[in-house]
């Protein structure tokens, strides 16, 4: 084996290592950047977050002394900030959009969105969502509906508590 070949070699697998590296060295920093926004937003409300849940482009976040649901998504278009005092909330619960498509071989569900809904005791007050999927923005759901599905029953669990 000569030190060309060795040269060669070694440059490939460079070239095959540095874009796997480029790509998780940027999903660090975006995590990093929603954890923040979020951590701002409980400063904003004088919260301080327990426990949290960060996901691709979203992330969710519990302050339970001051019993409040805080929630940052970062998408293509815009950002949503959302702060929940649950001493105002009666029940969350998980919504599931999809619609059916029908062709020459049957029928098939497209899953459409993906929200926490969370429900107020004031009749008069709306009912307030967070999106964790929606077609348009993602290709397919890949987790979503188990973490809705954890978040709201320890939302509903504290519900309960109070």
């Amino acid at each position: 084996m000569n030190v060309e070949s060795i040269y060669i070699g070694i440059i490939l697998l460079v070239l095959c290592i540095v874009p796997f590296v480029i790509v998780n060295y940027i999903k660090g920093q975006n995590k990093k950047r929603i954890l923040k926004s979020l951590k701002n937003i409980a400063r904003q409300h004088n919260c301080q977050i327990g426990q949290h849940e960060l996901f691709g482009n979203f992330i969710i976040g519990l302050d339970e002394n001051k019993n409040a649901v805080l929630f940052y998504k970062m998408t293509k278009n815009n950002t949503v900030e959302q702060h929940i005092e649950l001493e105002k909330i009666q029940s969350c619960k998980v919504i599931n959009t999809n619609k059916t498509n029908k062709s020459k071989t049957g029928h098939s569900q497209v899953f459409e969105k993906y929200e926490l809904s969370f429900i107020p005791i004031d009749k008069s007050k709306a009912e307030i969502t967070l999106e964790f999927y929606d077609e348009e923005e993602s290709l397919q759901p890949s987790g979503e509906v188990q973490i809705m599905e954890k978040w709201s029953n320890l939302i509903n669990n504290r519900l309960k508590v109070k």
